[in-house]
C-alpha cells in the first residue's frame, strides 16, 4: 500500500510539474487562428506544434500579438509552442511614436534584463490619475529609442484589464502568469511584438 501510494504521488508530481509551463488557455488554437498574420513576421509560423512535454528546452522566443492580447512562448528551434497567456497592451493602438503616447512598440526586441519588482512602489500616472503596480517582476526590453518598456505583472485594481488595450505601453499580465514565464525568460531572448 505504501509503495503504491508513493508511486501515485510521484506520478502526480510529474504530471503537475510538466503542466507548470502550460497556460490555462488553448494556445495552439489561438496560434492556428492567428497564423496568417503571424506568418508575415515568422516564416515558420505554420510549422509550430504544441509541445508534448510543455517544458521549453531550446531557443525561446516570446511573441506578443497586440490585437489578440496574447503572449506566446515558443521554442524557436523545435518550433514548439509551450505557453500562451492573456495580456494587456497599450491603451492606444498602433506603433509607438513618442514618449507617453500609451502605445506598445512593435518589432523584434531582446530581453535586456529581469528585475525583482516586488518592492517597487506603485506610481500615480500623471495623465490618467491611475495608481499602477508592476507585480513581482519586470522584464525589461531593449526598445530603442524608447526606454522603460517591459513585460510585468499587475495590481488587483487593474487585473480586470488583462485582455484589453489598457497599459501605458508595456505588456501587462496576471502575476501568476508572469511567475510562469519568469522561470524561462533570460536576457538576450527575442520578443516579437506584432500589431
Amino acid at each position: 500500500m505504501g509503495r503504491t501510494f508513493g508511486l501515485l504521488i510521484c506520478l502526480l508530481t510529474v504530471v503537475f510539474s510538466s503542466r507548470s509551463w502550460a497556460s490555462d488557455i488553448d494556445g495552439l488554437s489561438y496560434w492556428k487562428r492567428l497564423e496568417p498574420s503571424l506568418s508575415a513576421y515568422i516564416p515558420w509560423a505554420s510549422e509550430v506544434v504544441l509541445s508534448e512535454d510543455c517544458v521549453p528546452s531550446g531557443s525561446v522566443m516570446w511573441i506578443c500579438h497586440k490585437g489578440a492580447h496574447l503572449l506566446f512562448g515558443v521554442d524557436e528551434k523545435a518550433r514548439r509552442l509551450f505557453g500562451c497567456w492573456p495580456v494587456a497592451t497599450g491603451r492606444n493602438i498602433g506603433q509607438k511614436r513618442k514618449v507617453g503616447d500609451m502605445r506598445t512598440p512593435e518589432g523584434l526586441f531582446p530581453v535586456q534584463s529581469v528585475h525583482d519588482a516586488s518592492y517597487w512602489q506603485p506610481y500615480r500616472d500623471k495623465k490618467t490619475g491611475d495608481t499602477v503596480g508592476y507585480g513581482p517582476w519586470f522584464i525589461r526590453l531593449k526598445t530603442p529609442p524608447w526606454s522603460g518598456i517591459g513585460i510585468h505583472g499587475t495590481d488587483e485594481g487593474h487585473l480586470s484589464e488583462i485582455g484589453t488595450d489598457a497599459s501605458h505601453g508595456c505588456i501587462r499580465m496576471k502575476n501568476e502568469d508572469l511567475l510562469r514565464i519568469k522561470e524561462v525568460v533570460r536576457p538576450g531572448q527575442k520578443v516579437l511584438i506584432v500589431p
